[in-house]
């Protein structure tokens, strides 16, 4: 069964993008919704991420097969990365359409229970776009 979002110890921020070397572009008409197998997420954790991206009917079709990207960020640091083709390529996606699919993630340790600093809860940013990895463009 999967459970929807996200419960401490971690907060995650979404953020949906194109990456491109020179310049970030906006993509219009994909909406994302992440959400995790396990309800409550720590360090040390194997889990599966379900990806639902909903196309919406003003989608401007990609022209190519763009590789999704997907960072976890602990301050500044990059803890991990899942960047990953979808199982139905990009330049196939069509308006009015859902893709679903799930990945199994491995959550390394990180948080540092001993710290001073440490308040029971972490943050994390996870980062999600598109980018060619052919070229290293986006669209």
């Amino acid at each position: 069964m999967w459970r929807k979002r996200l419960v401490i110890p971690f907060v995650f921020l979404l953020l949906i993008g194109i990456v491109s070397c020179q310049k970030k572009a906006e993509v219009k008409g994909v909406n994302l919704k992440i959400d995790f197998s396990e309800e409550n997420l720590t360090d040390n954790l194997i889990t599966d991420m379900q990806y639902t991206w909903t196309i919406d009917d003003n989608f401007a079709k990609f022209t190519q097969d763009l590789n999704i990207y997907v960072h976890f960020w602990h301050g500044e640091n990059l803890i991990f990365q899942d960047d990953h083709f979808p199982p139905v390529p990009t330049s196939q996606w069509e308006p009015g359409k859902e893709y679903v699919y799930s990945r199994r993630i491995y959550i390394p340790s990180f948080i540092d229970e001993f710290d001073p600093e440490f308040k029971g809860e972490e943050t994390l940013k996870l980062q999600i776009g598109f980018y060619s990895p052919y070229d290293r463009t986006g669209e």
